[in-house]
């Protein structure tokens, strides 16, 4: 129970801030203009260009997410392990696919069909659990919220970025390659690394949590 509270209100209070608003406003018109000024047609289909703008989305709405828990740390750090790891995984998977359905409502607008997303699905779920299990990392230490904010940014868009693929904390950091490569052996690869993260940030909840009560 506690868990979904902490998803609700980290969604409400993203989804009722006025920029917020604005910012899916625009999402939801980005795949749209998008095809009407290419300069030829789409052969691919528009669930391509979507799933280009899934990713930043996502990135956005789990820093967006990681900013609104970092905020309220001293409400959080009053929970048990299990349901504060859970209601923050909740949390940012929310702020994720609050900034990434109104880009899929505008390629569904061109008449992207319902199959064509069920597809994409994993990988786009394989991108955010990649992100929200970093951002659970960053929650465990005691961090300014700017400071997590950078950090978070630095290990999910920018170190990927410089180091390239074949490093290992590419391998491990990298979110957005669940979406450049949905294919099974990719999506193997993200699952995996989500799933090492994801279990990293509950062990360091725990500890966290252990120490203090001594």
């Amino acid at each position: 129970m506690a868990a979904l509270l902490i998803s609700r209100w980290v969604l409400i209070r993203l989804a009722t801030r006025p920029a917020i608003v604005l910012l899916l406003i625009a999402l939801a018109l980005c795949v749209p203009l998008a095809e009407q000024l290419r300069p030829t047609p789409n052969l691919q289909g528009t669930v391509d260009t979507a799933l280009a703008w899934c990713f930043p989305a996502g990135l956005l709405g789990v820093c967006l997410g990681l900013v609104t828990l970092s905020r309220d740390e001293g409400l959080l750090r009053r929970l048990e392990p299990r349901s504060r790891w859970a209601g923050g995984l909740g949390a940012l998977l929310t702020s994720a696919a609050l900034l990434q359905l109104p880009i899929i409502a505008g390629a569904t607008s061109l008449g992207t069909h319902a199959l064509d997303w069920l597809s994409a699905a994993p990988a786009i779920l394989g991108a955010n659990l990649r992100l929200a299990g970093v951002a659970l990392m960053l929650l465990v230490p005691a961090l300014p919220t700017a400071q997590r904010t950078l950090l978070f940014l630095s290990a999910t868009w920018i170190l990927p970025a410089l180091l390239g693929d074949g490093s290992v904390i590419t391998q491990l950091l990298d979110a957005g390659a669940a979406l450049r490569s949905p294919e099974p052996t990719g999506l193997l690869s993200s699952y995996a690394a989500a799933s090492a993260l994801g279990i990293a940030g509950y062990l360091l909840h725990a500890g966290l949590r252990r120490r203090s009560l001594r």
